[in-house]
């Protein structure tokens, strides 16, 4: 299908794949903006217009995508279904946290005000993280004068799912 003959996507699904990544770009391991809607399965090899097909690149991941091949059609569904995942599974702290993880390779420590431990519930049951009371080390992100820190700690399962999010397993 030539470029002139392509149709504009709906606005509700293009709306919805930009708010399923959060206007960012959906590869963990970038999170960059500003983004742009990408077809997984190109229009010319019968992609269509619909949610499922459709995930938010930035312009460097989209480049990695049609100039290196470095990210494949398999790898953008994954990361996709990883979204759909984290999403419906945990809250925006929980998520911002996975990505924190996901982004400082090497990081598995960070130390919060411990009035987030009823807020990142959902990590701590499925133990993705556990809560030790007090700074142990890791990165430190505080409010000026909070003096209940809780170092929040990856566990093995933790390191596994971060390990997963970054390289576009499923988790």
């Amino acid at each position: 299908m030539s470029m002139a003959a392509r149709q504009r996507i709906p606005a509700s699904i293009h709306r919805a794949v930009l708010v399923e990544a959060g206007h960012r770009c959906a590869i963990p391991t970038c999170r960059s903006y500003p983004v742009d809607v990408h077809h997984i399965q190109a229009q010319e090899d019968g992609g269509e217009d619909s949610f499922e097909n459709l995930i938010a690149l930035c312009t460097a991941c989209h480049a990695r995508v049609h100039r290196t091949k470095e990210i494949d059609p398999r790898a953008a569904r994954q990361y996709k279904a990883n979204l759909a995942v984290t999403n419906g599974r945990y809250s925006e702290l929980e998520r911002r946290v996975l990505e924190f993880f996901v982004l400082n390779a090497g990081e598995t420590e960070v130390v919060l005000s411990g009035a987030l431990v009823p807020v990142l519930f959902f990590l701590l049951r499925e133990e993705i993280v556990q809560a030790i009371r007090g700074p142990v080390g890791g990165a430190q992100i505080t409010m000026q004068g909070v003096d209940n820190l809780v170092t929040f700690r990856l566990t093995e399962k933790g390191v596994g799912v971060i390990g997963a999010l970054r390289e576009g397993q499923p988790i």
